[in-house]
């Protein structure tokens, strides 16, 4: 199944193969992918703006752009930039063929700035120093590439509720006339977390198999529907962000292929020291299944949520002092919930 789940694994990723296929780039089908798409730097005016990698390096998005072949990029992924820029802003965005194509894209994000990591160095003026991530942190992500996968191959892809297994969460966002154009981007290498708000709509993803979609599902009702105002969206971004960093579990998969068609579902999850045990049976000449060994586990999934600890999550998202978030300790602000637990509606001041 290397075609699918073992891309990278044993290849350099480097500029000299596709990022999505693995595919050697020869001259005639050699092309660049931009990982923050074209649309999105003309719509939010990030063409000569900056994003800043982990280490500090700050790039220009138009220059954020990773190795791959003709196909992939003038085919598989544009076909998927167009279904995402019509959903996205679409009056009604909360179709499940719209959640998938989200998924597959935020991925696509969040993989692609650590391709372009692995590419870049540590230390211009010390190259010993190896590049901005290690190689073998990117092959810790192979279940997220073989999502990917899916675009290019018959793969089928479900969670243990039989949605996309990932954890994402679309807002309508309330804009001024000096916000229409907004633009937002935060992102957790550690801790698999990717925020975006454009304009007038945000979406959080966090890819830990779905898990806080499931466990946050009450906290979810009493928002559907609302639309957010920006420092609310980023308040539940902060929440995302920090329940992430409390996640003590690992997303298991089942593989299986059968003919030319691979199915991957979530089964259940593993601790985060074993990182998933697979065994891989040959069923026939035609048909390989992956098992993982699921474990007894009688543990939270998720450790203990700790105020103080998330009010400097907080902090960094709404670039607020921390002891006006959480001047007493034991208490955090909320900009979305009114003292009596009612959703709180925020009005956008025109500038």
């Amino acid at each position: 199944m290397e075609e699918v789940f073992d891309l990278l694994q044993g290849r350099p990723l480097s500029g000299a193969t596709c990022f999505l296929c693995g595919d050697a780039l020869k001259d005639s089908v050699r092309s660049r992918e931009h990982v923050f798409p074209l649309w999105l730097q003309h719509r939010c005016g990030l063409l000569d703006q900056h994003v800043t990698l982990l280490n500090g390096t700050r790039i220009p998005y138009r220059d954020l752009v990773i190795p791959s072949c003709s196909r992939c990029n003038n085919q598989v992924l544009s076909v998927l930039e167009r279904r995402v820029l019509k959903g996205l802003f679409a009056d009604d965005f909360a179709e499940p063929q719209l959640e998938r194509d989200l998924s597959l894209w935020t991925i696509k994000l969040y993989l692609g700035i650590l391709f372009k990591e692995v590419q870049l160095r540590l230390d211009r003026s010390n190259p010993a120093r190896g590049t901005i991530v290690e190689e073998d942190l990117v092959r810790e992500f192979r279940t997220l590439h073989a999502f990917l996968q899916s675009l290019r191959l018959p793969v089928d892809i479900a969670g243990v509720d039989e949605k996309f297994p990932n954890s994402l969460f679309l807002f309508e966002v309330k804009t001024s006339a000096g916000t229409r154009d907004a633009f937002d981007f935060r992102d957790s290498l550690f801790h698999n977390c990717l925020f975006l708000l454009v304009g007038n709509r945000a979406l959080v993803a966090c890819f830990d198999g779905g898990e806080q979609a499931r466990q946050g599902k009450d906290y979810l009702v009493r928002l559907k529907g609302k639309q957010l105002h920006p420092v609310q969206v980023r308040e539940f971004a902060a929440k995302i962000f920090y329940m992430a960093t409390l996640f003590l579990r690992v997303p298991l998969y089942a593989t299986i292929r059968m003919n030319d068609r691979y199915s991957i579902t979530m089964v259940g999850l593993d601790t985060l020291d074993r990182k998933g045990v697979v065994r891989f049976v040959p069923l026939d000449p035609d048909r390989i299944l992956a098992v993982p060994d699921i474990p007894d586990l009688d543990q939270p999934v998720f450790a203990d949520w700790i105020q103080r600890d998330y009010a400097k999550v907080l902090a960094g998202f709404l670039r607020a002092p921390l002891e006006d978030l959480n001047p007493f300790g034991d208490q955090v602000v909320s900009y979305l919930w009114n003292a009596d637990g009612t959703f709180n509606d925020m009005p956008v001041v025109e500038e």
